[in-house]
């Protein structure tokens, strides 16, 4: 049988009945109480007070607060909820006939922001990042607080019960008919978030290396220092760890790999008459990412062209594919990579057996997008539904359907957790179901975007009769084929 009676640390429900007829009251004894009940009303909220009257007779509610002008609504068997609006204070009757008590018992007093709509409306998911986040992340600031009292006839209990216990089955009903729905909006906004980060990605390499190119061939045409990062080569008289670099570039006991190259045809000046050895004077830039391009800056690059190599990890020489060459200026590709983090690597070119020095430049791996969804490492507030809708539809379901109290609180995910390896959030995936029943919603109201804490917290509240669902997780980001854990 549903439950319709709990206890809330935020409202305490006040039955007061006529002098006349007393109210079975939630502890199930007959009482008569007269005091008034507390309510407070933060952004976007309601807060909402039900009651049961199985008896014709007259409704009267008094309500006073502080604060913003409020909506007071009573609903129940009615055509249309009766609503008055003010400021400070409300006075509201009713009779109620013999034909409303037949249609149901179950009544309801709700009070509102006058600036609100009647109910909440919500994006089925929305996605947070670093742009939008000062805009989706809502945090509940008091409106309006003070107290309402509400005398009316007795109730049935047990009428009251099969009367919320269909509510909550037409519930149940329209959260399968939508979920599914929910599910696919969520895998859809990770992939765009996916696709987003990797055409960013791409435009700004591609926008890059067509800039280094001109910025080389204009060099080549009419010399001219190329601005960058002055580094210093690192000769063969200097000792490097954890490889050696001798009088002709590497010791030749280090291993050289290879990676994807292809033959760039001369351009630029006439090669000198004399061959000098390979030079490097600068970079363009002093670290990078596979796709990344860079300009090197030198001399006796020869005008055909060589080979550039960069050094991402202890021991991983890799080739790098060149789009331009020429004698004093080459634009290389930063080589890919995967399974290793940032390393503080060296870049040197070399034509036929001759090698530059090594200059230094730090690998910084590519990044990868992977979703984090709800672990064991949550706080879930109650009323709480791990059998029903939320063991259905997976998700955080807040049933309050049967209840005459009201409830808001924050579920905190991941407080305990650190991502490591270099990863980092990039944004939160919310959703709230279709399947809000009432006057109730949820919000993500704090994240660590940008960090390698994947803290969330989720307000959600909901008023009497009421009931949100929703699910929340995680993108984040960080080296290819690196464990975040």
């Amino acid at each position: 049988m549903t439950k319709i009676w709990r206890t809330s640390s935020l409202l305490t429900l006040v039955l007061v009945t006529l002098p006349t007829e007393p109210v079975r009251a939630q502890t199930g004894s007959l009482q008569n109480r007269s005091e008034p009940q507390k309510f407070e009303i933060a952004t976007g909220e309601s807060a909402g007070f039900g009651f049961v009257v199985s008896q014709p007779g007259p409704i009267v509610i008094r309500a006073q607060w502080q604060g913003v002008p409020l909506v007071v609504s009573l609903s129940g068997p009615l055509a249309q909820p009766i609503e008055k609006s003010s400021s400070g204070s409300v006075d509201l009757s009713y009779t109620v006939t013999a034909d409303d008590v037949r249609r149901g018992v179950v009544w309801k007093v709700s009070l509102r922001s006058a600036s609100a709509p009647p109910r909440p409306v919500s994006s089925a998911s929305v996605l947070i990042d670093s742009h939008n986040a000062v805009t989706l992340l809502r945090v509940a600031k008091t409106e309006a607080q003070g107290t309402v009292t509400i005398q009316h006839p007795p109730g049935d209990m047990q009428q009251a019960e099969q009367q919320l216990k269909a509510l909550a089955g037409d519930r149940h009903a329209a959260a399968q008919q939508q979920l599914s729905q929910i599910r696919d909006q969520l895998h859809q906004a990770v992939q765009a978030r996916q696709a987003q980060l990797q055409k960013a990605m791409s435009d700004q390499q591609a926008t890059r290396l067509q800039q280094l190119k001109a910025q080389a061939a204009q060099s080549s045409a009419r010399p001219a220092k190329i601005a960058g990062p002055q580094l210093q080569a690192k000769g063969s008289d200097v000792a490097m760890s954890p490889m050696a670099v001798s009088k002709e570039g590497l010791a030749p006991k280090q291993t050289i790999g290879t990676s994807q190259s292809r033959d760039i045809g001369a351009a630029g000046s006439n090669p000198p008459q004399t061959v000098a050895k390979p030079t490097i004077t600068s970079l363009s830039v002093s670290e990078g990412q596979p796709g990344d391009p860079v300009l090197i800056n030198g001399s006796g690059f020869g005008s055909s062209p060589g080979e550039v190599h960069f050094i991402v990890n202890p021991g991983m020489d890799l080739k790098a594919s060149a789009d331009y060459w020429s004698d004093a200026q080459v634009v290389a590709t930063v080589p890919s990579a995967e399974k290793i983090l940032s390393y503080g690597g060296y870049v040197y070119v070399q034509r036929g057996t001759d090698k530059s020095g090594v200059v230094s430049f730090k690998f910084n791996p590519a990044l990868q997008l992977m979703t984090l969804g709800i672990t064991a490492d949550k706080r879930i507030k109650s009323p709480y539904d791990t059998t029903g809708i939320g063991a259905f539809c997976g998700c955080i379901a807040h049933e309050g359907a049967g209840d005459l109290f009201g409830h808001k609180d924050d579920d905190e995910f991941f407080s305990n957790t650190t991502l490591k390896n270099g990863w980092v959030v990039d944004s939160v995936n919310f959703g709230i179901h279709g399947s809000i029943f009432g006057n109730a919603n949820a919000s993500v109201s704090d994240s660590r975007i940008g960090t390698n804490s994947p803290y969330v917290k989720v307000h959600w509240w909901m008023d009497t009769f009421s009931s949100v669902d929703y699910n929340v997780s995680l993108n984040i980001k960080g080296p290819t084929g690196v464990p975040y854990q």
